[in-house]
């Protein structure tokens, strides 16, 4: 038996979220980009799309932000951005969450995740989880949606 002052979570907070999944508002989507929109932040990326996304403007949706990285630099010390604040991504940086050496990749929490593909010339076992890289990103960062990638739409 439980005392009073025990609590019981519930099993939706004991589920961890993908960590490779960002999060955010679906502020507009035309030409095969959207406008994703970064709740309690600035944030307003413009992200490529393979197909339009089967969402109403303000729709919570859920997805990969995948980007081709120029070359990837360790940085001794820096905050964790997305350079611009509104637009098409061209700089990124933050902390290595997780290393994708099958795809020679690097998972960074840049403030939400951004999946990097690294050039030839750079190996993903080069970095470590938790240092601090930074980079320019080529155009073309794309979206792409969580099977569940909203409450009330999907992917088309």
């Amino acid at each position: 038996m439980l005392s009073e002052d025990a609590t019981m979570l519930s099993p939706a907070e004991t589920i961890r979220k993908d960590a490779r999944l960002a999060e955010g508002r679906l502020a507009g989507q035309e030409d095969g980009f959207i406008t994703l929109a970064i709740p309690g932040t600035d944030y307003r990326l413009k992200l490529a799309v393979h197909a339009p996304l089967d969402a109403a403007p303000g729709a919570k949706i859920r997805g990969e932000i995948r980007a081709r990285a120029r070359r990837v630099d360790a940085a001794p010390s820096g905050g964790c951005y997305i350079e611009p604040v509104i637009g098409r991504p061209r700089r990124v940086q933050g902390r290595v969450a997780q290393l994708l050496p099958e795809r020679n990749a690097l998972l960074v929490h840049a403030g939400l995740p951004v999946d990097l593909q690294l050039t030839e010339a750079q190996r993903a076992g080069d970095f470590a989880p938790g240092q601090i890289v930074t980079t320019d990103v080529e155009p073309g960062a794309e979206f792409l949606p969580s099977a569940d990638a909203s409450a009330s739409g999907h992917a088309s």
